[in-house]
């Protein structure tokens, strides 16, 4: 069973890698377990994800059930992390996204109300 690797697996991919990076132990083939297998297996994966801090996640490769759920909280826990890092590292010099929205007074002119577009009949 692959799900007894995952501890190795983990510690030899920290090994070579820098970072935190947000751990998921995912099982694919819910659809082709009977239920009572599927809750074994599940409770064994959720100890291992425990063990390890890693998030478990059940999802049909097949069906699809359950996969629009993970890469969503797989894009906003990575979101969460640029967002704390960039703010992390602000320290006046730009980095990406960071001079996107500014709340300083634009030197352009204002349009006057009573102004009316060449299209404008009224």
């Amino acid at each position: 069973m692959s799900l007894s690797h995952c501890s190795q697996w983990l510690r030899e991919a920290l090994a070579v890698n820098h970072g935190e990076p947000h751990i998921f132990i995912v099982g694919t083939k819910r659809d082709l377990m009977s239920r009572t297998a599927f809750s074994e297996v599940e409770d064994h994966a959720m100890r291992i994800a425990e063990e390890v801090g890693a998030e478990f996640w059940s999802v049909s490769s097949k069906t699809g059930d359950g996969v629009p759920n993970l890469f969503c909280r797989m894009a906003a826990l990575s979101f969460d992390t640029s967002v704390r890092k960039e703010k992390e590292t602000e320290n006046g010099a730009i980095t990406v996204g960071s001079d996107l929205v500014s709340l300083k007074q634009s030197t352009v002119s204002r349009v006057k109300p009573n102004q009316k577009c060449s299209g404008c009949n009224k």
